[in-house]
């Protein structure tokens, strides 16, 4: 059974994209803008670490660029049609919004309601997308 489904792949690479899509993208787009970002000051940052915390600040630069490509492939996934980068783009947002929850809850709105906001907005795309796939499909 092939995991790109006809009906919602585009017909060409200009062909219009569905609002929850677009939505989607975004959502995505600003946070592997923000995963990378993170990586860069981390990486800047590096030169005032204390050598014991070398090799950890190192590895959070590469779970940061992990992550970045992660959800940068899921959108491309999510745009082909395949159902692919449905999975861990649901899966982020879980994590985000118990990130964005903890946020609000510590006194923090100021981060976390914006990451509860943008995690809810693309859960509900990729479900909306999905939804739209599987009515298409079904004729």
């Amino acid at each position: 059974m092939s995991d790109i489904d006809p009906a919602a792949t585009p017909q060409s690479p200009s062909a219009p994209r569905s609002r929850a899509l677009t939505v989607v993208l975004v959502g995505l787009g600003l946070e592997v803008v923000a995963a990378v970002a993170g990586a860069v000051l981390l990486l800047v940052g590096l030169a005032d670490v204390p050598g014991e915390l070398v090799a950890m600040t190192l590895f959070l630069v590469v779970c940061a660029l992990g992550l970045a490509a992660a959800l940068y492939f899921s959108g491309r996934a999510l745009v082909r049609g395949s159902r692919r980068g449905r999975a861990p783009t649901i899966t982020w947002q879980i994590f985000q919004v118990i990130v964005g929850v903890g946020a609000v809850q510590s006194g923090n709105p100021v981060v976390g309601v914006p990451l509860v906001v943008v995690a809810v907005a693309v859960v509900v795309g990729v479900l909306r997308v999905a939804a739209d796939t599987e009515r298409s499909a079904a004729g």
